[in-house]
């Protein structure tokens, strides 16, 4: 298991490539419109108007560049609503400089450009927030260029080419920015799974944890100020009250962490598990399952979802009650695990799912109309000896 620091070193790391690949994407872009519109000048209706869309430009996304370099947290609402307002300016300024000159093949290339200097506010704001702006700038640049008088059909296609210079940055790189932050959330998601492997078989979730923390403290002071003398004896009345909530919440949390086993928090603390996988251990026998099957279950049933979950999907594991009598006898103990999906086609699973399986025990396939299940026969130890 990685520890917090680690993980949180190799995001930054991820982030900070990202950005940097980012940053480069806007100058390339910016760099080309650029050396366009000085190709192109003398062609403008108001080159004047256009010169100081771009000047306003080069300055905005400069000062966006150097602000979000070394930035870790989210930028403020005031200044990405400041970024977004010169950005306007810029378009608005463009479109005015370039008003009906599309026939010239002079389009506003500032106002074009603009929509890969959003990607400078990818990383630190939502994706709806790109794509918003986005469309408005693909309405305004499409209305400017339709409203031009053509008399040449052949200028259409250059229009069509102007807009989508201007859309394929920013959504491209807010699908890409996405698909990041998915992939370090199911990342993180599964380094919690996987830590469950080597948890003991009854155990406390991580929010309890963190409750069992705060009470430890709580109490801790509590005795502190008794040892000190600060809290004479007999306690108060509010002191009293005090000392026998703590008592009862760790009474409470002691009995909880020995009816939920390792299994239940590894699915009900996971943000990808817990809404599409359903659990039935009513005999709590997923305590007898060693680290290497435990680490092939949760495996399995990861494998078995998409990524990120699709509607309809879900997986129902069964560990039923282990056999008896002769079959014990004959083949060891046994725990039986059924793993049952719904809305997971048998061709879409991941040949990886096998492998892990198998780790787990010896398993069958049963058809389900369009899905599927796995039923497992696990041999576990003694339970004397778990």
């Amino acid at each position: 298991m990685k520890t917090p620091g680690r993980a949180a070193a190799h995001t930054m790391i991820g982030v900070s490539h990202l950005g940097m690949a980012l940053t480069i994407t806007v100058n390339i872009v910016l760099l080309y419109a650029f050396s366009v519109f000085l190709i192109r000048h003398d062609r403008y209706s108001s080159p004047a108007l256009s010169s100081a869309a771009w000047g306003i430009l080069i300055v905005t996304v400069l000062t966006a560049e150097i602000a979000t370099a070394k930035r870790t947290e989210p930028l403020p609402d005031w200044s990405f609503w400041a970024y977004l307002a010169a950005l306007t300016v810029v378009v608005a300024l463009d479109v005015a400089g370039a008003w009906g000159a599309s026939t010239r093949f002079a389009y506003p290339t500032a106002a074009a450009a603009t929509g890969a200097a959003l990607l400078v506010a990818a990383l630190s704001r939502r994706t709806r927030d790109i794509l918003a702006p986005t469309a408005v700038l693909a309405i305004t640049l499409a209305v400017t260029l339709s409203s031009s008088a053509r008399t040449d059909i052949l200028t259409l296609a250059s229009d069509i080419m102007v807009l989508a210079f201007s859309l394929a940055p920013p959504l491209l790189g807010a699908g890409i920015v996405h698909a990041f932050r998915v992939l370090i959330m199911l990342e993180a998601d599964r380094v919690q799974v996987q830590s469950t492997i080597t948890a003991p078989a009854f155990t406390v979730g991580l929010h309890a944890s963190e409750e069992l923390a705060r009470l430890d403290l709580d109490a801790e002071r509590l005795l502190q100020a008794v040892a000190s003398g600060s809290a004479p004896l007999p306690l108060g009345a509010d002191q009293t009250a005090a000392a026998a909530t703590l008592a009862t919440k760790l009474r409470s949390h002691l009995i909880e962490g020995r009816r939920q086993t390792w299994l239940y928090h590894a699915i009900a603390e996971s943000a990808f598990l817990g809404p599409a996988v359903q659990l039935s251990d009513p005999h709590d026998l997923a305590v007898l399952l060693s680290p290497a099957q435990r680490d092939g279950l949760l495996s399995a049933v990861w494998l078995l979802i998409s990524e990120p979950i699709k509607p309809g999907q879900a997986v129902q594991l069964v560990i039923g009650a282990s056999l008896t009598g002769r079959a014990r006898r004959r083949r060891g103990h046994l725990v039986p695990i059924t793993i049952a999906t719904t809305g997971v086609p048998r061709k879409s699973v991941d040949p990886a799912i096998w492998e892990a399986v198998r780790r787990v025990g010896s398993f069958t396939e049963t058809p389900r109309g369009t899905n599927f299940g796995i039923t497992i026969e696990c041999r576990v130890g003694n339970p004397v000896d778990q």
